[in-house]
């Protein structure tokens, strides 16, 4: 949906100075799931994985959701190196707001993405249950992984000020997700926004040193 495109665009710019081919996909529940089965077909060698909603809409029923449940396993699977980033864990992609009922436009945060989109913040309660979901798929992991947490929000509108910021929900995800993760998978809280230059930088100077590595 766009919210982090200023940082997927960063850190691709960032990989073809560094030498890398990079194609991109857009999380919009179909998306991500043709990066799975490429993955699986052997056309990459690392995986730069900075959205990951597909993931949070499946489980609470988003319109992005991802239409199969492989979605964030199969690099894990296949041992190849990758990086994770769980941008835009904290919406869910519901219709126009006219669509949503309101019991959800009352009780929940939203940003109206387009007329006929709007990004609708998820509970605490249902970040807990997402955290542990994507645990248990980061927890095949066969080959190099490290995980990074942007502590300053994880979309555009998840910041200070703007629409969908609600910090309690961001650590209730954060928690769920560090204490389900087996122990030696590294976890990195940056200090930072998703898009901002300081932490792509940061994700993406380690992502070419585990491909290094890989080699």
């Amino acid at each position: 949906m766009g919210t982090t495109t200023k940082g997927a665009l960063k850190a691709k710019k960032l990989l073809e100075k560094n030498g890398f081919e990079v194609i991109s996909f857009h999380q919009n529940g179909t998306g991500g799931i043709a990066m799975e089965e490429m993955i699986k077909e052997g056309i990459f060698q690392g995986v730069f994985d900075l959205s990951i909603h597909e993931v949070a809409g499946r489980e609470v029923g988003g319109l992005h959701g991802a239409i199969k449940s492989i979605r964030l396993e199969t690099a894990g699977k296949k041992g190849i190196p990758q990086v994770v980033v769980p941008g835009c864990i904290v919406y869910y992609v519901a219709g126009s707001l006219d669509s949503l009922v309101p019991k959800v436009r009352e009780k929940r945060k939203y940003f109206i993405h387009s007329p006929e989109a709007t990004l609708v913040r998820i509970t605490p309660k249902e970040l807990i249950r997402i955290g542990k979901v994507v645990a248990k798929k980061l927890n095949l992991a066969k080959g190099p992984l490290k995980i990074f947490i942007p502590l300053k929000g994880f979309c555009s509108p998840d910041k200070k000020g703007s629409e969908l910021f609600e910090p309690e929900g961001n650590i209730a995800f954060i928690n769920s997700l560090k204490k389900d993760l087996n122990k030696h998978i590294p976890i990195v809280e940056v200090n930072a926004h998703i898009n901002d230059t300081e932490f792509i930088e940061i994700v993406t100077k380690e992502f070419i040193k585990i491909m290094k590595e890989g080699k």
